[in-house]
């Protein structure tokens, strides 16, 4: 049998919501296909991601007013703190979208006196699946 969390309203205690508790299986199923789309992830150009990132503030814009309610039911934030939590997600997935603009290798200049003959370079590669905890009451961290 498969465990429950319930999501309790802190303000009344009413239950407002509940999930079923991944078992390893799952979280390692997940994993795998996570796994799976990394390798056409990395191949994605930047422009494809951007869109991508674009559509996800869009969407954060299109239901702020939900997101709002929610974290306000599940956390007991006030109204103006629920809200400035989707503002500051959206203005991070904005600010990313910006700086990954930014990322590209480039070349490092030694001092020949030093390091005669030594040439170096910056390379950004994307690392791959990696797992998340974030703070339960920052919940779109």
């Amino acid at each position: 049998m498969t465990m429950k969390i319930k999501a309790i309203n802190p303000s009344n205690e009413e239950i407002i919501g509940e999930v079923s508790a991944s078992s390893i299986e799952e979280v390692n199923s997940v994993v795998s296909i996570a796994k799976e789309s990394f390798g056409s992830w990395k191949k994605t150009k930047i422009e494809e991601k951007i869109k991508l990132l674009k559509r996800l503030s869009e969407f954060l814009e299109k239901e702020k007013t939900s997101f709002t309610e929610l974290i306000m039911k599940e956390i007991g934030k006030p109204k103006i703190e629920a809200e400035t939590e989707i503002l500051d997600s959206q203005g991070a997935v904005d600010y990313y979208c910006e700086k990954i603009k930014e990322i590209k290798e480039r070349n490092i200049d030694f001092d020949q006196e030093f390091f005669p003959k030594t040439k170096g370079s910056v390379k950004f590669e994307p690392h791959g699946v990696i797992g998340l905890i974030t703070p339960w009451n920052y919940p779109l961290s």
